[in-house]
């Protein structure tokens, strides 16, 4: 399907609330963005089986998630730039394999934090 679209430098999410989203996006041959959305209530999720493609990528998708289960959780940044402030979970994602967490700090500021940079509170 994504090869009939054209897309590349395509960069696929999972968006993780009371339904699972995927969210395929990337650029046309004519530099064009383009985005389509596949939404899938949370019970059937397990049942579904979604094949991107059945060849190699020569290009691979980034893959991301966003997952907001523990949205709402207070979280306190343990090292480097905030260290010691608490905040609220926004997001958990992962980009690739890095776990990126968006957080929103008491003074209503939201930042970007690494996981091994957080513990619950």
């Amino acid at each position: 399907m994504l090869e009939e679209i054209g897309l590349s430098d395509v960069v696929l999410s999972f968006q993780m609330k009371k339904d699972v989203t995927l969210v395929i996006t990337g650029a046309s041959k004519l530099d064009i963005p383009g985005e389509f959305t596949i939404s899938i209530h949370e019970r059937d999720f397990p049942r579904v089986n979604i094949e991107l493609s059945s060849e190699k990528f020569t290009q691979p998708y980034e893959i991301c998630t966003l997952d907001y289960l523990f949205s709402g959780r207070t979280v306190r940044i343990t090292e480097g730039e905030g260290a010691g402030q608490n905040g609220t979970l926004v997001v958990a994602a992962t980009i690739g394999g890095t776990q990126q967490n968006r957080i929103r700090l008491t003074d209503g500021s939201i930042v970007t934090v690494d996981g091994d940079r957080l513990e619950w509170v």
